[in-house]
């Protein structure tokens, strides 16, 4: 569930399958997440995720990217279903 607003802080739970790209909309431009994942999962920022883009294990428990600019995650899954999770800041 988002959080909006005027808030900083914004977090989300993504369903993917391995069958299309889906989107989480945040609210505004955002420069910093915290990821995880519950399975394998290509991740790509404002444009579809497809078989080329970064791939997030649950192997990797969490990943912290910062400087970055954008409004939307997108994820797909690497050979099944599973959820993405994130929390995003806006400064």
């Amino acid at each position: 569930m988002a959080i909006v607003g005027t808030k900083r802080i914004e977090s989300a739970q993504l369903s993917f399958t391995t069958g299309s790209s889906v989107t989480a909309n945040l609210t505004g431009l955002c420069r910093r997440v915290l990821l995880a994942t519950d399975a394998d999962v290509y991740i790509n920022f404002d444009a579809d995720a497809d078989t080329t883009c970064f791939v997030l294990s649950p192997s990797n428990c969490q990943v912290y990217m910062d400087n970055m600019h954008f409004t939307t995650i997108n994820a797909r899954g690497v050979s099944g279903e599973g959820t993405l999770y994130l929390i995003a800041s806006r400064e």
